[in-house]
This record gives structure tokens, C-alpha cells and sequence, in this order.
């Protein structure tokens, strides 16, 4: 299999755990429901500052592939068989956490493991032993876990009831149920069993967790357990419960935290419901001011009224809930016309970072269709008009990934800015743009940025300026920008500055001077890649550009170091790579066939010699 080098069109060619009291308990209970309502909003566009250097040539490192030995096994099945407990707990620890890390073949020790769940005397041994099983979802042992689930309690249990739903073992069922119908059970316990019930979609069950569901003096936690259970268990036959708990937390003001614990009740019964009546329900909770209410109650109601759960998503853009606002813009987002993106344009301003980028990278998408391209220029350009640095971050990177040069001045602008965000990806806009005219002025600023990274300011100052310098000196190479030359020179000798704008020089030179041979730098790019002996030795970035560097020069005169370090760092670093690459480009030779990354995984308690 080649290693995988790609070569872009036109990036080098200049173009023109206790129990809490009770209140504390429905606030936590209703935080768990706005984590589970969050959407994560995924943009088909990614916008972030990358790197040309990188992308051309692209080198792929190997693939890891990991291996365990094949005398692992029986050595750990021997120590399952010793008398003493300790190698016995070790050997099922290992035989979990082997299984977690991808070794195969370990089912054969399950009669083992089972033989343990059900003789050992030790309860942290029988502990181990169920949650081996579980790990390798042995479900033949199903029986032998819901017995000792049954007599160790809460611990074990809570590695073995969500087993054994999830494995719909039905001699549990009729346990579960009497789990729940015992006010005795601890609270734990209980929840667990109610869980349970409601993964397997028990109709017993309806019954009784309606009961948990509306009695107001057990802990807020189990009641929200068993209205999700009920949600998932019954098709229909809600909504009345629904309205009334909706109704009493309901009161004038509809108060939020733990007094909404009614209203979170409510939605979660909705789960599967439907019909008319569900859906106004879900309307009015919707707008719920608790954020955990509204998100949750948008996001079914969706699925049943798409109409009304948009007309909602427009008012919920600007809610103070970032996960509610999230939800929001992904429904109005889904139109992809020029209405949602005036609605969504403000949004790149927004406080939370996922969803600013969530927002941008729709935009870019969005300006793809030439029909909204304007539409979407019109909202970064506004943005990039304005003073947040949130927007100024995001219209830069739309702007520049659209290629709408009229927006190189303000960009030019921005080079300036306190927040290295936008500064940097002023940097990145620009060298997107490929703009010949803005060389000059790069050039005199980039010279300025020469000066700053060797004097005196603190590392998170000089980070911004070496990230600036980086796109700045790739411009310089993508447009081959000669004038440049001198200052790219510079960065050439080893010295303590920022290696990733030493880097982007190296890069930049070796397209400046393309099919040169004879080259002046060729020694001195050879010289760099061979720096791995002294103190302290040479950046690995560095040595990767100087590989590719020699590669565009077609440096013939340098093929000896390039084929020693190509064999020195094999495949598995990217100045190996580089240089083979280098090698290919200046004799035509074809690249060694990528080799396989095997990693031996070890450190185990019990290794082979």
C-alpha cells in the first residue's frame, strides 16, 4: 500500500456519590436533562486556520495497528486458576482492560470468569468478575450475574442491570418489577430496576411507574426515571398525566430550577406520544423558561410539528440558555435559504464557541449554492464591520474560505487586533484570498513580525505573532513571491524563534526556488535535516520542511543526506516520509510500500518473557 501523498490543484500556483437533599436533588436531576437535550451541532464545513505547509505534499502517517501476544491468554487463564485471591482479581482486571483496548479471543475465558462470579467469597472478586462479563457482553452468563446482582445489591447491580436490559434477559423482569413495587428498595436500587423496565419496554410496568411518576414525596430523581421509563414504555395514554403535572408547576410565572420539576416530568412522559392535544402541550412547553423544559419539549416537538418547532427556534436564537440556542440554530438552520441566513448571521457573534463555529461553518456551506452567496457575503461582511472579536474571528474565516477579496483591506486591519483569534485568522483570511497587491504591505509587516518574535514578550504574545508569521510566509511561497526572499532567509539558520514560522519559511523557499538544483540553500536545508545530534537538536517541523524543500529544489547534489534520513526515520515520522517523497521527486525512484505501524500492547501484570 503507497504512502498516501496528495498534491492539491492550485494551492502552490499563484492565481490570480451522597444522597443530596431534596431541592438539590431536582436541580441536578434537571442539569442531567439539559446535558441530555444538548444537541452537538455539526457543520458540513469545518472552518479553522490550517496549515498549506501541511497539505502540500499531504503526508500520511501509517495507521497504528495494535497486537497482543498470543501467550497472554493462557498465562492469565493460568492465574484465574491460582489459589491465592491477588493474581486472580489482577488476572480479571486484565482480562477487562484487555478487552477495553481491543484484544480478541477473550470469550474463552468466560466459563472461568463465571466459575468466579459464583464461588468467590471476596465481594470486590465477584465485583470484578461481573464487570469482565459485561465488558465482554456475555450474555450465557446472564442467569449467574442476576443472581448475584440480586444478592450483593446496589454496587453490582449497577454493573448488571443495564447488561441485562440491554440483553432483554426476561428472567429479570418479574424482578425489576418487584424491585419497584417495595418502598423498602433503596432509592439506587430502584432507579436502576426502573431504568431497566424502561429499556426493555416491560407493560407491567405502566402501571406503577405512573404511580412514581405523579406521588410528589419520592426524591425528584426516581421521578424522573420513571417517566422516561414510561415515555419509552407507552405509545399513548400520557397526555393527561402530562397536562396535569405541566399544570401544577405550572403557576403564574412558571418558576424555574427544581419548581419545574413538573413541567420536566411532563415532556419526558412525551417521549412517544402523540396526537393533537400532545402536540399543544409541547407548543407551550417549548417556551418554557426553564431551559431544560424548552430544549427538550423543541426537540419533540420537531419531530411531530416541524412548522411550529421552527416558528419557535426563530424566538429561542437569542434564549440565555446555550444549549436551547444551539438547538435553535441547527432547526433554523435546516432550511438552508436566504430567511435563515439572516437569522442565523448574528449567531457569529454568540458567547459559546461550538455554536459560533457551528453557525459559520452552515454559512460556508450555505454560500456554496451561488443563489445565497451574496446573502451569506452580506452577513460576513457586516459582522467583519463590527467590534465583537467573537464576529470578527468568524467572519474572517468565512470571508476567507469564500474567497471574497473585497474584504482583504479590513482584513489587513485586523492583523492588528488585541486577540491573537482574530489576528491569526486575519492572517489565515488573507492567505486564502492569494491577493498580489496586499504582498507589499504583508511583506513590510511580516518583517515587523520578524522583529517582535526576538524581542522580549510572553510566550502566549510571541505564539501570536509566530502563528501570524506562518500564514504570512505561506502566502509568500503559494504566490512565489521573490521579494520576500531575504526575509524568509532569515528564519534558515538555527536559532530560538518560532518554529512554525521557521517552518512556513523553509516551506515558502523551496517554492520560491523550484526546479533550482543549484540552489545556495540546498546545503543548508541538508544541513538542517541532518541536525539530530546536538542540543538542543533541530525542530522536527522544521527537518520535515527542509525534506520538502530539498524535494522542490530538485537538489540532486543532496541525495545522500536525504537517503540516510529516510532510512534513519523510516516511515513513521514525517521528516522520513518527506524525504523519500524528496527522493522521488528528484530521481523519479517510486516510494518504499508503506509499512504497517504494529504496536505490541504490554505492560500487563503477566507478560511472556
Amino acid at each position: 500500500m503507497p504512502i498516501h501523498i496528495v498534491f492539491p490543484p492550485s494551492p502552490c500556483t499563484p492565481r490570480t456519590p451522597r444522597t443530596p437533599r431534596r431541592g438539590a436533588a431536582a436541580g441536578a436531576a434537571l442539569v442531567c436533562l439539559v446535558v441530555a437535550f444538548l444537541p452537538l451541532p455539526l457543520a458540513a464545513v469545518d472552518l479553522a486556520v490550517d496549515q498549506a505547509q501541511q497539505l502540500d505534499p499531504l503526508v500520511k502517517l501509517p495507521t497504528e495497528v495494535a497486537t497482543f501476544s498470543k501467550k497472554l491468554l493462557p498465562l492469565w487463564e493460568q492465574a484465574l486458576d491460582r489459589p491465592d485471591a491477588e493474581p486472580r482479581r489482577l488476572a480479571i482486571d486484565t482480562i477487562r482492560l484487555a478487552r477495553g483496548r481491543g484484544m480478541e479471543g477473550l470469550e474463552a475465558t468466560v466459563p472461568r470468569l463465571t466459575k468466579a462470579l459464583i464461588e468467590e467469597t471476596d465481594p470486590q472478586l465477584r465485583r470484578a468478575a461481573a464487570g469482565a462479563l459485561v465488558a465482554l457482553d456475555a450474555s450465557s452468563a446472564a442467569t449467574e450475574l442476576a443472581t448475584v446482582a440480586e444478592q450483593d445489591g446496589l454496587l453490582l447491580a449497577r454493573l448488571v442491570d443495564p447488561a441485562l436490559a440491554r440483553w432483554d434477559h426476561l428472567p429479570s423482569r418479574d424482578g425489576w418489577l418487584a424491585r419497584i413495587e417495595d418502598p423498602a428498595t433503596p432509592t439506587g436500587l430502584r432507579v436502576l430496576a426502573i431504568d431497566a423496565l424502561g429499556t426493555v419496554r416491560e407493560p407491567r410496568a405502566a402501571a406503577r411507574l405512573g404511580k412514581i411518576v405523579t406521588d410528589r414525596d419520592l426524591p425528584p430523581e426516581v421521578r424522573l426515571a420513571a417517566a422516561r421509563a414510561l415515555g419509552n414504555v407507552s405509545e399513548s395514554g400520557l397526555i393527561d398525566m402530562a397536562e396535569g403535572l405541566a399544570a401544577i408547576s405550572a403557576g403564574p410565572s412558571r418558576a424555574t430550577g427544581p419548581a419545574a420539576l413538573g413541567r420536566l416530568l411532563a415532556v419526558t412522559l412525551l417521549e412517544r406520544q402523540s396526537g393533537d392535544s400532545t402536540t399543544t402541550l409541547l407548543r407551550s412547553l417549548a417556551t418554557d423558561p426553564e431551559p431544560s423544559v424548552a430544549t427538550a419539549a423543541l426537540a419533540r416537538l420537531d419531530a411531530l410539528d416541524p412548522v411550529a418547532a421552527l416558528t419557535i427556534a426563530h424566538d429561542s436564537l437569542a434564549a440565555p440558555d446555550a444549549g436551547q440556542r444551539q438547538l435553535a440554530a441547527r432547526l433554523t438552520a435546516r432550511p438552508g435559504d436566504a430567511d435563515c441566513i439572516g437569522r442565523l448571521g448574528p449567531l457569529l457573534a454568540d458567547r459559546n464557541p461550538t455554536l459560533r463555529r457551528f453557525v459559520a461553518g452552515t454559512l460556508a456551506d450555505l454560500g456554496a449554492d451561488a443563489s445565497l452567496r451574496q446573502s451569506v457575503i452580506d452577513q460576513g461582511v457586516g459582522a467583519l464591520a463590527g467590534d465583537p472579536w467573537r464576529a470578527l474571528e468568524q467572519a474572517a474565516l468565512l470571508l476567507g474560505h469564500l474567497d471574497h477579496e473585497p474584504a482583504a483591506e479590513r482584513l489587513m486591519a485586523l492583523l492588528d487586533h488585541d486577540r491573537d483569534e482574530v489576528a491569526v485568522s486575519a492572517a489565515w483570511a488573507l492567505r486564502k484570498l492569494e491577493i498580489a497587491e496586499t504582498l507589499p504591505p504583508l511583506l513590510a509587516y511580516a518583517t515587523k513580525l520578524r522583529e517582535q518574535l526576538q524581542g522580549q514578550a510572553t510566550p502566549e504574545v510571541l505564539a501570536k505573532f509566530g502563528r501570524q508569521a506562518q500564514q504570512l510566509h505561506q502566502l509568500f511561497g503559494i504566490l512565489r513571491f521573490r521579494a520576500a526572499g531575504p526575509l524568509l532567509r532569515e528564519y534558515v539558520p538555527k536559532a530560538q524563534i518560532d518554529n512554525r514560522a521557521r517552518s512556513a519559511a523553509f516551506w515558502a523557499l523551496g517554492l520560491i526556488h523550484e526546479n533550482e538544483p543549484d540552489c545556495d540553500l540546498a546545503p543548508v536545508f541538508a544541513e538542517r535535516l541532518a541536525d539530530v545530534t546536538s542540543l538542543p537538536p533541530e525542530s522536527g517541523v522544521v527537518r520535515w520542511m527542509a525534506a520538502v524543500g530539498l524535494g522542490r529544489f530538485k537538489a540532486e547534489s543532496q541525495l545522500e543526506t536525504l537517503r540516510a534520513f529516510a532510512k534513519r526515520d523510516t516511515m513513521f515520522v514525517e521528516s522520513g516520509i518527506a524525504s523519500y517523497w524528496a527522493i522521488w521527486q528528484i530521481t523519479g525512484e517510486a516510494m518504499p510500500p508503506e509499512p504497517v505501524d504494529i504496536t505490541r500492547i504490554g505492560g500487563w501484570f503477566l507478560e511472556p518473557p
